[in-house]
């Protein structure tokens, strides 16, 4: 049996407002209209094995319009988030900003790194540092 590495395989949080999403205005709801560069993207990295988070600022009262709106718009992922947590990628307006040209390679590059450390030998690490004790 071969299997991929399960560290090749990464936990990608790609933000609602303005990554997934287009809007007129930055600070209205209701008029987002679906980022389909974004949408096809994710939906490649998710058929590719990879862990894909959706989330917002927005407060948990609007879970149901966004995860509405995923549904709507047939987006693939994996999990909804109100609010940031650890990834690997953070795909956003933000951090690896959709609406600059390039973006994908970006990514492409940041998911093709190694994982640290390299390799998992198994072994313990050389004696831990003696702590100080509290006088």
């Amino acid at each position: 049996m071969t299997t991929e590495p399960y560290a090749s395989k990464k936990t990608i949080s790609v933000d609602f407002d303005h990554t997934i999403t287009v809007t007129e205005n930055e600070y209205e709801y209701g008029d987002e209209m679906p980022n389909h560069e974004v949408i096809e993207w994710m939906r490649d990295r998710y058929y590719e094995g990879h862990t894909l988070l959706v989330w917002t600022a927005r407060p948990w009262s609007e879970a149901h319009i966004v995860a509405a709106r995923l549904t709507e718009w047939d987006v693939r992922f994996h999990g909804l988030m109100m609010g940031k947590g650890g990834s690997d990628v953070y795909l956003d307006d933000k951090a690896v900003n959709v609406t600059v040209d390039g973006w994908q390679g970006d990514v492409s590059g940041i998911l093709a790194r190694q994982p640290w450390p390299p390799t998992n030998t198994g072994e313990l690490a050389a004696e831990a540092p003696e702590v100080p004790a509290d006088d």
